[in-house]
Order: C-alpha cells, then sequence, then structure tokens
C-alpha cells in the first residue's frame, strides 16, 4: 500500500533481484513450453491461506493443467479483506500471469498513487511523492503506474477466475492445523490435519500463505519468541463518501491517493482504497508512535472505556457507542497538534478498529535439512508489518510459481524437488529479514526520540540530531544548515514538479494513460 511509500520510505533492498537471477534460467526454459497432463497426471498442491498471495499463487498455477491445486482458509469467505495495496511490478506481473490484468483499473483507484506530505498542523503540503512521467518513459524497468487496488475487489476478482477453472478448489472455513510427512527415500508427501486432527488429504507440496498467524511455521523456521505483540498500536477507521461525509477533507485530499501528517508520536494517514473511479472509500490510520501501552490494543481499549472484542469481526466497531468513545479518544490524543481538518476526517469515521502491531521473534531462522515438501512465502516465515508485506508477499508468489512450472519442478514419482524451492525459499526470507530489520531499527529511533523529547511537530532540531521520520539520519560530517537548506528544497521541488506534471496529464495514473512496468508490457504481449 502507499503507507509504505509514507512511513517506510525504504529503498528496494539489493536481495530482491536475487531470487530473479536464481529462476532467470527456468523462466527461458519455460517460455513457449505448454503443458498438458490429466488429472492423474497433475502435482497435488495444496496452499494454506486465501490471502492475496495464496491465491494469486493459485491463479497462477491453475492456468495449467499440471497443476491440482486445493486451497484451505480457516477464515469464513465474507471475512473483511482490508484496505489498499500498491501493486509493484511484482504483483503487477503476477496478475498477467493468472489472468486478470483486464481487471487491474476495475479494481484500482485512478490518481491514487500520489502521496502528499503535511506536517501535523499545516494546510499546504511539504511535498509530495510521486513518479514524474518523464521517469516512466526512460526507465520502464523500475517505474510504472501504481495506484492504490482494492484487496476486497482484487480477492473477488480471483475467486472468480479460480471459479472457472477445473483444477482448484477453495475451502472455506476449513484451515490446516498442522502437518505430517508421508512416504520418503526421495519420494516424500505431505498430508495435511485440520483443528481436529481429521485429514485434508495427502500433497505433493504444501505452500504456508497463512501469515502472521500461520499453524505450520515451526517446522520451516526456529523462533525462540514466537509471535508477540511489538509495542505499536494502530487505529484505523473507513469513511464511506469522503466528498459526501467530510467536505473539508475531500478538499485536502484533493487528486491524492494519500494525504499524511507525520509528527514526533504521531503518524497520520488518510489512503483511498475503493476499487475504480465511483468507490469514493477512505481509510484513516492513526499511529499514536511512541506510546507505550504493554498490552497492545487492550491498554487502549480499556482507556475508551471499551470492552475488549473477542473476534475479528466483533473488533470492528460501527455501532454508535462504541464508535462515539473511540474518536473521543482519537481527538483527545491528538492534543491539538493536527489542525481541525484531520479532526472533522476523525469525527466522519463510520468504523473503528483498533489492532496492536504483532511481531514474529528478531532471532527466527530457517530450519535446514527440511524434508517435508513445505514452502513458507509471505508473512508465515517472517511477518514484515504493516506496509509492504503485500507486495513482498506476490514477489514470493510470483517467483515461486515460475519455479514450480520448470520441467524439474517435480521428478518422475510426483515429488516436490526442494533444491530450488528452499534456495529460492532462503533468498525470500532475507528479503523479508531485511525490510523487518529497518522497520524495526526506525520505529525504535522513534520511540527514543518520543522518550526523550515527548510527542508533538517534528523540529529541525531533531533532524539536526541525527533522526528522520523516513530513516537514518544524516551523517555528522554533514553541515546542518545545508541539511535544512536541501529539504526545504526538495519539498519544494517536488511540488512544483507536480503541478508540472499534473497539467500535462500526469501527477498520478487513470485508465488509458497509465505508462506500465516492463515486465508487465512483455508479458502482455507475449499473450496476445
Amino acid at each position: 500500500m502507499a503507507l509504505r511509500r509514507v512511513v517506510a520510505a525504504v529503498s528496494r533492498h539489493p536481495l530482491a533481484a536475487t531470487v530473479a537471477d536464481c529462476i532467470a534460467p527456468r523462466v527461458a526454459a519455460a517460455a513457449g513450453r505448454s503443458f498438458a497432463a490429466t488429472a492423474t497426471d497433475r502435482a497435488r498442491v495444496a496452499i494454506c491461506g486465501a490471502g492475496v498471495s495464496g491465491l494469486t499463487l493459485a491463479g497462477i498455477l491453475s492456468t495449467s493443467d499440471r497443476f491440482r491445486v486445493t486451497i484451505f482458509e480457516r477464515a469464513h469467505a465474507t471475512r473483511d479483506q482490508g484496505y489498499g495495496l500498491d501493486l509493484d511490478k511484482n504483483g503487477q506481473e503476477a496478475l498477467v500471469r493468472a489472468g486478470l490484468y483486464d481487471r487491474y483499473w476495475d479494481i484500482s483507484y485512478p490518481w491514487s498513487d500520489c502521496t502528499a506530505l503535511f506536517g501535523l498542523g499545516g494546510t499546504e503540503p511539504l511535498g509530495v511523492l510521486f513518479t514524474p512521467r518523464l521517469l516512466m518513459r526512460y526507465f520502464p524497468d523500475k517505474c510504472g503506474s501504481q495506484p492504490e487496488t482494492n484487496r476486497g475487489a482484487l480477492r473477488d476478482a480471483l475467486l472468480e477466475a479460480l471459479a472457472t477453472r477445473g483444477n482448484c478448489e477453495v475451502n472455506y472455513e476449513r484451515g490446516a492445523f498442522d502437518v505430517k510427512e508421508v512416504g520418503g527415500d526421495g519420494a516424500s508427501r505431505a498430508e495435511l490435519f485440520d483443528r481436529d486432527g481429521a485429514s485434508l488429504g495427502t500433497y505433493d507440496l504444501v505452500i504456508d500463505a497463512m501469515g502472521l498467524h500461520s499453524t505450520l511455521r515451526q517446522y520451516r523456521v526456529h523462533d525462540p519468541i514466537g509471535k508477540h505483540y511489538a509495542n505499536e498500536v494502530m487505529i484505523h477507521g473507513v469513511i464511506t463518501d469522503v466528498e459526501k461525509s467530510c467536505p473539508s477533507f475531500a478538499k485536502r485530499f484533493d487528486r491524492f491517493g494519500t494525504v499524511c501528517a507525520l509528527g514526533r508520536g504521531y503518524q497520520v494517514v488518510a489512503q483511498r482504497f475503493g476499487g475504480g473511479t465511483g468507490d469514493k472509500r477512505a481509510v484513516v490510520f492513526y499511529a499514536p508512535v511512541g506510546f507505550d501501552v504493554l498490552d497492545g490494543e487492550a491498554g487502549v481499549l480499556e482507556q475508551m472505556g471499551i470492552e475488549r472484542p473477542t473476534s475479528r469481526s466483533s473488533g470492528i466497531m460501527d455501532d454508535e457507542e462504541r464508535l462515539d468513545k473511540a474518536k473521543a479518544w482519537i481527538l483527545s490524543d491528538m492534543g491539538g497538534h493536527l489542525d481541525e481538518v484531520w479532526q472533522d476526517a476523525v469525527r466522519a469515521l463510520e468504523r473503528v478498529t483498533v489492532r496492536g502491531n504483532y511481531m514474529h521473534g528478531d532471532d527466527t531462522t530457517l530450519r535446514d535439512g527440511l524434508t517435508l515438501p513445505l514452502v513458507c512465502i509471505g508473512d508465515a516465515p517472517r511477518n514484515c508489518g504493516l506496509g509492504g508485506g503485500g507486495n513482498l508477499a506476490l514477489q514470493d508468489a510470483n517467483e515461486l510459481a515460475t519455479l514450480l512450472e520448470a520441467d524439474d519442478a517435480f521428478d518422475e514419482t510426483g515429488a516436490a524437488n526442494l533444491e530450488p524451492l528452499r534456495a529460492a525459499e532462503a533468498v525470500m526470507f532475507e528479503r523479508k529479514s531485511a525490510f523487518h530489520e529497518e522497520r524495526t531499527a526506525r520505529m525504535a529511533a522513534t520511540t527514543h526520540l518520543v522518550t526523550n523529547v515527548g510527542r508533538g511537530p517534528y523540529e529541525w532540531n531533531d533532524v539536526r540530531d541525527g533522526y528522520s521520520p523516513f530513516g537514518k539520519g544524516f551523517p555528522a560530517w554533514v553541515p546542518f544548515p545545508l541539511v535544512k537548506f536541501a529539504l526545504a528544497r526538495l519539498g519544494a521541488l517536488s511540488k512544483a514538479w507536480y503541478a508540472w506534471d499534473r497539467k500535462r496529464g500526469g501527477g498520478g495514473t487513470a485508465p488509458g494513460s497509465a505508462p506500465l512496468y516492463a515486465n508487465v508490457t512483455k508479458l502482455l504481449a507475449a499473450k496476445k
């Protein structure tokens, strides 16, 4: 999602290209090849988890008769899917391969790939984050259209596509809770079991895409700490129609996909996540950064005077009593630091959810020598936290699908060839670990700053002392007056360039005027 661009602003780690280097020969070998198999010849692949990554992987594999895919999801089919996701070039490539790219702009909000940065009390943006058309034109490998895509609409589009294919089965309210290796001597299979211990079948390969709450990850990783509260709380609420319910905030939104206000101990981000032009929904994220609540959302809910919900669905507070208490707490916690427009947005919220951020242990490592045909992708082996995990999970799915399409992915007995899968899995894990380490270091620095200085607007002294809300501070040898001058000029330049780009049809992308990533263009041409 665009929150990644705001809160993290993290450049792609060098490891991001490593898997591509590993699988490039396999992509070349697979080019132009078609698979044909009978139902008994198909590789039996179980995907545990019907989130975006699991369904996307199923969408790619189900385009080939070589696979028989079974999906197990413990939640019900109507579970809330969250908000938006700004699909990068890997996610968009996965949509092409899954046969869904023609739906892309039906489920994405136009012009939403631009972010306006505000101070806590400012009425004018300090700067704008966007990709100029000039860069898209000359560097299509790195720059392309990346609007906010509605997660729920993406899930529905994937399910609709899978329903038309005869080699995929989706099971909701039927989760996988355990797995056992069967067979052996180089021909291992995996048998899955439900919560009650009943068998869900035996498979040539099991893909764990269950995310943070995976019930199978312990077989693939060693995590001495396990899932635990990360001393962060995120409050998010929804406005169904910003223009209608909150005109003052709609004016600030303008045509941006995301607007945010950042301060010491405050992160407030509003984001459009509608699926298509007519869908005016927006979400407001409020994160009291450095706010020390040791028991997660329970502590915040207690301060709000709200009983802790017993389920994910009951945690969506849309009844008047709880909603009013939650909004009153947010407005009080803002402490007058945010201007009236942000307060209007809070008052306009139609539902609110309070959630603590839970993470896997920092010392998580992959287990060596595992013969069980189980591969973990996405947040299952290592949770990345809010802002970035979705695209990393889709990258995993895309790369794993390429490996499974290779001629040697399964041997003559049907057993999975684990060696290339383990090599790719290790690189995927390191990619997420690098993201996790940078994110946790940034959050630790924020907490330290708030503890020592207090909550409030950012000041130039914060930058001078080596802190930046976007990552590491500046080296000590850089003269501070130069830093201050450069940052101010950079913000002004970004606003001027955005205005210039917008007058010429840019300033974000929309159907019919969206420059594509080079890999997407190449794949679409190959499919014609």
